[in-house]
């Protein structure tokens, strides 16, 4: 015998906007990290005689360079049952199949993982006293999923990106 379960239903939307915390890099941290990309390109100088490992490594270390100094921006978040607003941009809950919670350092992010195979996740940033209607919202139309973490995320997390 099936049964049809009902969802709790809320009219509400919610509304937030987050501004991600700057990130403090000393000059310590500069250096290890140009120590670092410089072993790479001697390695993939003397080791593998690669001119593409070679410019690849140059090219993420500067985009790296640049990413640390870019100012954060202001984002507007609103979500209701059918839709998913990211500063007036608007994305349809329906396009997307569950969702999963990453906790950064000051702050925690909702994945939302999209039904199609070549679309990118959605991600919302918020802080602690948003989550919890927001994670009902969600709950109440996608499955929730378990996040572990991978390699290139203790890798991120161990440069303080």
């Amino acid at each position: 015998m099936n049964k049809k379960t009902t969802k709790k239903s809320t009219s509400e939307d919610i509304s937030w906007t987050f501004k991600e915390p700057k990130r403090k890099f000393s000059i310590q941290w500069y250096i290890l990290i140009t120590l670092f990309f410089s072993l790479l390109i001697v390695v993939s100088f003397y080791f593998l005689k690669s001119w593409t490992s070679i410019t690849l490594f140059i090219v993420t270390y500067l985009s790296l360079i640049i990413y640390t100094k870019i100012p954060r921006e202001k984002i507007s978040f609103m979500v209701n049952e059918e839709v998913i607003i990211v500063n007036k941009k608007k994305y349809k809950l329906e396009d997307y199949k569950s969702f999963y919670i990453k906790e950064n350092q000051k702050f925690f992010s909702i994945y939302l993982i999209p039904k199609k195979k070549m679309k990118t996740e959605l991600v919302l940033q918020f802080k602690e006293k948003t989550g919890e209607a927001l994670v009902d919202l969600l709950n109440n139309h996608l499955l929730m999923e378990f996040y572990t973490e991978t390699f290139v995320d203790k890798i991120i997390k161990f440069f303080g990106l």
